[in-house]
């Protein structure tokens, strides 16, 4: 909500969870639409302690904030991992606080079922995996390949490393 509860000049929300599909994994993306339509401030800052979670639910509610009339500050005040590292993407600006880590790594997901079945999920995991570069890319700047390499390596960056990479 609003930092003075009266639709002021600055907000924050804090993201300290899993990113998924409600109370059990983390909370879920139309939980964070319903907190952020009650935010009318010019700013807004997003504190962000997340090892992620859900590729989908992590998606909204970095396209939530992107499409929000506030200027976003994302703070990552201990971990943006996974799909956190994405939500953080979506900041105006992105605060990197001291000791503070970012992790990337490919989209992973699990099956059950025949050998189609597996082959379909690979494919569908490269997908978002390259969706996920192209939005490391577009925000940090530098070459999609790079930053797909990155993730296949699952890089983690010490808060330093994560401003210098951009």
């Amino acid at each position: 909500k609003d930092a003075d509860g009266s639709g002021g000049d600055t907000a924050e929300m804090v993201i300290y969870s899993e990113i998924g599909g409600g109370d059990w994994f983390g909370g879920s993306a139309a939980q964070f639409a319903d907190a952020l339509g009650t935010i009318t401030a010019k700013n807004l800052t997003v504190r962000l302690n997340s090892p992620g979670g859900s590729v989908w639910e992590g998606l909204a509610i970095a396209n939530l904030l992107r499409s929000h009339q506030a200027r976003v500050t994302v703070s990552v005040d201990g971990i943006a991992a996974s799909i956190a590292s994405v939500i953080a993407m979506a900041g105006d600006e992105i605060i990197m606080q001291p000791q503070s880590q970012m992790m990337i790594h490919d989209a992973m997901g699990v099956t059950i079922g025949n050998p189609s079945d597996h082959r379909e999920m690979a494919d569908l995991l490269d997908r978002q995996s390259d969706n996920i570069a192209r939005a490391y890319a577009t925000r940090a700047g530098g070459r999609y390949d790079t930053w797909r390499n990155r993730m296949r390596a699952e890089s983690w960056f010490m808060a330093d490393e994560a401003v210098a990479a951009g």
